[in-house]
């Protein structure tokens, strides 16, 4: 998978715009509800990868 991200830009992208938009969507659904594990599952899916 790094690899193909390394070489294709265009599904680079895609994937970015992805994290960004559930990283939002969970950040917006903590706010409405509080649930702590939305804020983890929120800050979890911004933490890079190893």
């Amino acid at each position: 998978m790094k690899q193909r991200l390394q070489r294709d830009p265009y599904f680079f992208a895609i994937s970015l715009l992805f994290l960004g938009f559930l990283t939002v969507c969970l950040a917006i659904t903590w706010r409405l509800f509080g649930d702590p594990v939305l804020l983890i599952l929120s800050v979890a899916s911004v933490v890079p990868a190893p």
